[in-house]
């Protein structure tokens, strides 16, 4: 699957810029481009659908989404969000896989999707779906394989992938490992202003008392490797 961010060519932008204008000239070219196979105008479409449904466009004499009822908006803009996904739009993966997690308006709770757009997320390489893969592999017990998305998170700067590595390297005792994605996962909870649950941040305290002090510096040398993903 090719990923598709939200980073609009200039005609689908243009046209998004003139749905604030009386009217909404720009609704129409949107359309065009989407049945054309734009993904970002497929989701484009259907945000100014669910704007539309909850109130949030600013008001336009002649406003051509005016003739549609809330439910009618809402089931369409869901409908463009999986055009958009299904051609690989990430953005629309991560709507999707909360809404059918959750249930949104417009949109019934069905695990099933959920779990089906998570992983489609993840295989597009969103590193916030590629986190909440691996969690929902950890529930499933599957550990290994868990292991392995979360550290393409981690690569990404994922804190709490780091902190999440940190405890299954420990469940493994994989010591070093453990205390290696841990002070990783520290570093960039210091940067963003702290949000590392605490349990993962006490950890630390039993993962030094088994070691060296020769020991803890080489797992701090080797947690420095990942600096790069800090910037």
């Amino acid at each position: 699957m090719d990923a598709c961010t939200i980073q609009f060519p200039r005609r689908t932008a243009d046209a998004i810029e003139r749905l604030y204008l009386d009217g909404r000239p720009g609704f129409d070219d949107l359309i065009e481009l989407a049945v054309g196979g734009d993904c970002a105008a497929s989701y484009a479409v259907g945000t100014a659908l669910q704007g539309a449904a909850e109130n949030r466009l600013p008001p336009v004499d002649r406003d051509p989404l005016a003739d549609f009822s809330v439910d009618t908006l809402l089931e369409r803009s869901w409908a463009w969000k999986e055009e958009a996904a299904e051609r690989g739009n990430v953005e629309a993966m991560q709507e999707l896989y909360v809404a059918y997690s959750e249930g949104a308006a417009g949109l019934e709770r069905d695990p099933n999707r959920a779990e089906y757009w998570l992983r489609s997320g993840a295989v597009a390489g969103d590193v916030g779906c590629v986190y909440e893969f691996g969690k929902r592999l950890i529930e499933l017990g599957e550990n290994e394989e868990a292991a392995e998305w979360l550290h393409y998170a981690a690569k990404h700067g994922h804190i709490e992938a780091h902190g999440l590595l940190s405890v299954l390297c420990a469940l493994e005792r994989q010591g070093f490992a453990a205390l290696i994605h841990l002070l990783v996962a520290k570093r960039l909870d210091s940067l963003s202003g702290g949000t590392l649950r605490n349990d993962i941040l006490t950890a630390e305290k039993d993962l030094v008392a088994a070691m060296s002090p020769e020991d803890i510096a080489a797992c701090s040398a080797e947690a420095e490797k990942w600096r790069p993903a800090l910037n």
